[in-house]
């Protein structure tokens, strides 16, 4: 009934007990008759004879196969929200209630110009163009009272260069069990192009109006 890929390291652990005493303990898979896969947790001890040799080991199998599924489900759910995390084509970190960065994504590096390494030193108040900052911690401030779940920001980052960047920032709250703070989920959005192309047409638009009012 033993998966043949587990056979070698049972062997073996079993060879370890009867060589040195220590406790049986093992996780392996076994075939129903059925043909049904399931895993199984085995613990287990020596028993030995009146001339102390081991005479037969006794011990407990556990059937964990729907453990087992939960964990492999988990692990597999981790995975896609990683891949999604890290593959994002736009920004997106985890950051502290105090404002710190605790996990960001290459996006939000490309966009601000650090590395993960660089940001993970900083805060997001750091990077903040001083202009935008008050309107953007009144409404952490109104996240953490509760009076929002969320919002929305079109402002600009310092980049690391030096320059400007606009973005379009959207926040929710990440909280313990009890309701405390645990987390901000961060996404953001380079909008710079944008914001270039809409300062331009308001220049285009103001040299037009210029021009009529001249004639």
């Amino acid at each position: 009934h033993l998966h043949d890929d587990d056979r070698s390291s049972i062997e073996a652990a079993i060879k370890k007990t009867v060589s040195d005493g220590s406790p049986y303990d093992a996780r392996y898979r076994i075939f129903l008759d059925s043909g049904e896969l399931r895993h199984i947790a085995a613990h287990g001890q020596l028993v030995y004879d009146d001339n102390n040799e081991p005479e037969r080991l006794i011990g407990v199998c556990v059937d964990r196969t729907r453990e087992q599924q939960h964990e492999d489900a988990l692990a597999a759910s981790e995975e896609r929200y990683r891949a999604t995390f890290e593959q994002a084509a736009m920004g997106i970190a985890h950051v502290g209630p105090d404002g710190s960065w605790l996990r960001v994504n290459q996006g939000l590096c490309d966009i601000v110009g650090y590395t993960a390494e660089e940001l993970m030193a900083l805060s997001f108040q750091d990077i903040t163009h001083p202009d935008d900052l008050t309107a953007d911690l009144e409404l952490v401030q109104q996240i953490l009272a509760g009076e929002l779940k969320r919002y929305s920001l079109e402002k600009r980052y310092v980049h690391k260069a030096g320059h400007t960047v606009w973005i379009n920032l959207t926040v929710s709250l990440i909280q313990h069990a009890d309701g405390s703070p645990n987390y901000f989920i961060s996404v953001v959005e380079d909008i710079q192009e944008r914001k270039q192309a809409e300062l331009a047409l308001r220049r285009m638009t103001h040299q037009f109006e210029q021009l009529f009012s001249s004639e």
